[in-house]
């Protein structure tokens, strides 16, 4: 398929098994929205905010001097606190539940066979350990990316202004390293769940697989990705305008509940273009429609 029928065919995935699909994301998004509340009440985080400032702690700095004041201080370190332990749950459980049980029912839909939530929730937890393996492991590359582009930027900084020369060339190597990074190893979730192979053969497997059709992946995901940043402006905007005069914990309610409704309607989306875009490189280079047709007779 060609990138506007790849679209058309998500859409229309998308559209027949649109009830299913949203209920095998809500299993995850909701408790995880429940979840995020809860750790915000418990940390304090909304009464540390509006003790503040209406604005949060980096509305204004209290002091003169331009420095935090005490009560900027703990909200900083509150919400500090906060934004890690959710960014951990979100890495290391959300995302490969989401991950697992999204592309095996978009596999089997896509392959007509029965899809049931509870059956892709079995396959998200066989085949958790891999993935979140993955996930660590693309981890591991990118901080030490980050880690190269660093020292070469000290470096270059401490050569003086000679190592301008050094900097730019550093930081450009190094973004284009995360972009060649992410579109060569998105396919990783769908090798490990339809194929059962492991975190490095996964994403070995994406790396051949979008071998030579990097350009046309990175089109696809940017389509998905604009997408989906509209629909969830249109639906979070305007009512983040409306509640942007109450109090931080209101506000984190309402933010959470929209959030929730935002990724159970829109997520979807994404996972069923990648599996899509999996199945379709693997007609292209491995004949996978003939094995099918092979193995149904």
């Amino acid at each position: 398929m060609g990138i506007g029928e790849l679209l058309d065919a998500s859409f229309a995935l998308y559209r027949r098994n649109l009830l299913l699909l949203m209920a095998i994301t809500a299993v995850v998004q909701v408790p995880f929205a429940v979840l995020n509340f809860v750790i915000f009440q418990l940390l304090g985080v909304g009464a540390d905010l509006d003790a503040a400032g209406a604005g949060g702690p980096f509305s204004t700095l209290g002091s003169p001097g331009g420095t935090l004041t005490a009560t900027q201080s703990t909200a900083l370190k509150s919400l500090t606190i906060y934004s890690v332990l959710i960014l951990v749950v979100q890495m290391f459980v959300v995302l490969p539940l989401s991950l697992a049980a999204m592309s095996r029912a978009v596999s089997d839909r896509y392959l007509d066979r029965p899809v049931t939530v509870g059956g892709s929730y079995a396959a998200a937890i066989r085949r958790g350990g891999p993935l979140l393996g993955a996930i660590l492991l693309l981890i591991l590359i990118a901080a030490g990316l980050t880690v190269a582009m660093v020292v070469a930027v000290v470096a270059a900084v401490l050569a003086g202004p000679v190592g301008v020369v050094i900097a730019i060339p550093a930081v450009i190597a190094y973004l284009v390293g995360l972009v060649m990074l992410s579109v060569r190893s998105t396919l990783f979730a769908q090798a490990i769940v339809v194929e059962g192979v492991g975190s490095l053969t996964g994403l070995r497997r994406s790396w051949r697989l979008t071998r030579g059709a990097f350009w046309r992946t990175l089109a696809i995901l940017l389509v998905v990705f604009i997408l989906q940043s509209v629909v969830g402006a249109v639906i979070q905007i305007p009512i983040g305008l409306l509640i942007s005069g109450l109090g931080q914990t209101v506000q984190q309610l309402i933010g959470q509940t929209l959030g929730a409704i935002t990724s159970v309607v829109v997520s979807p989306l994404s996972l069923i273009a990648l599996t899509l875009v999996y199945y379709d490189l693997r007609i292209r280079k491995e004949a996978f429609d003939i094995e099918m047709l092979a193995a149904s007779l």
